[in-house]
């Protein structure tokens, strides 16, 4: 089975998990150290163990943190990368998780050109050539 391990500022990993596995074991799979951060699973508190397509994020264990928003990052020829962020990230801190360089692309959310607003939870930020005009 099939689970997704989101780490704030991060690529959104999958990784397969035998079934009955814990988020103990996803983490350790992917490589990925949870110390410092509060775990969920599907937005709530682990409970037993996984099921396939279930969703594991890590978030910065903070008093009276801040949410996090989850947002796709596509570019012409590359595959489409899930990125988790904190609420209030903008486009570059979603291309920097990412790793994506928007050089000699148009930077567009869900269609429109990209401004300086925050981004929201299931944006999906496109890079698109720079096409010039031509006659």
């Amino acid at each position: 089975m099939f689970v997704k391990i989101a780490k704030l500022g991060a690529a959104v990993v999958e990784v397969m998990i035998n079934e009955g596995s814990t988020v103990e074991q996803a983490l350790s799979a992917a490589a990925i150290e949870a110390t410092g951060f509060q775990v969920r699973v599907n937005g709530r508190t682990p409970c037993g163990t996984l099921a396939d397509k279930d969703t594991i994020t890590l978030v910065p264990a903070v008093k009276g943190g801040s949410g996090e928003i989850m947002v796709k990052v596509a570019k012409l020829g590359t595959a489409v990368k899930e990125v988790m962020l904190g609420e209030g990230s903008s486009v570059n801190d979603a291309l920097e998780a990412a790793e994506m360089e928007a050089t000699g692309f148009q930077v567009r959310v869900n269609g429109r050109e990209a401004g300086g607003a925050c981004l929201r939870s299931g944006d999906v930020i496109t890079l698109v050539p720079a096409v010039k005009g031509g006659n």
